[in-house]
This record gives C-alpha cells, sequence and structure tokens, in this order.
C-alpha cells in the first residue's frame, strides 16, 4: 500500500536474482508527473550488475547492466509509457 508513500524497498530477495541465460519478465503499473525515475531497479553497490526500468527525459528506458556495461533499450518517442 502506497498511500502517503513514494516507494516500496524489498530486501535483497533471492527470488528477484537470475543469471544471464533465464528466462525473466518484470511488470509495474504507474502514474507520476515526473520525466525522470526508477521504477524497479536491483543493482549491486560494488560493480553494478542487475537490472533498471526507469524513465530518463520523459522516455521509458530499460537496462541491463553487467560491470557498468550493458544493454539499454529506450522507446524512441516521449511519453510513449502514457
Amino acid at each position: 500500500d502506497l498511500v502517503g508513500g513514494s516507494h516500496v524497498t524489498i530486501a535483497n530477495e533471492s527470488a528477484f536474482d537470475f543469471e544471464a541465460n533465464q528466462a525473466f519478465s518484470i511488470s509495474v503499473w504507474f502514474k507520476t508527473t515526473a520525466a525522470t525515475g526508477y521504477l524497479v531497479a536491483k543493482q549491486t553497490d560494488n560493480n553494478l550488475t542487475g537490472y533498471n526500468v526507469l524513465l530518463f527525459n520523459g522516455q521509458l528506458r530499460v537496462e541491463l547492466v553487467n560491470n557498468n556495461s550493458g544493454i539499454k533499450v529506450d522507446t524512441t518517442t516521449a511519453g510513449g509509457y502514457s
């Protein structure tokens, strides 16, 4: 329940860990007026390995990162998530 809150924090839950060769899916419902911000994020602090779903300058972005290099997938138009 996010009434009055802005985010949910889940401890380092192993159910959200997977390897590069494993299938996965992420879904999120959101309503925001912000142009930039994380919607879903799981990254290690030491080597930036993980995944993110975020808004960046009004565009939906998905990042799959391993050791601070990786794949970024952007929408092609601002507001593409509406």
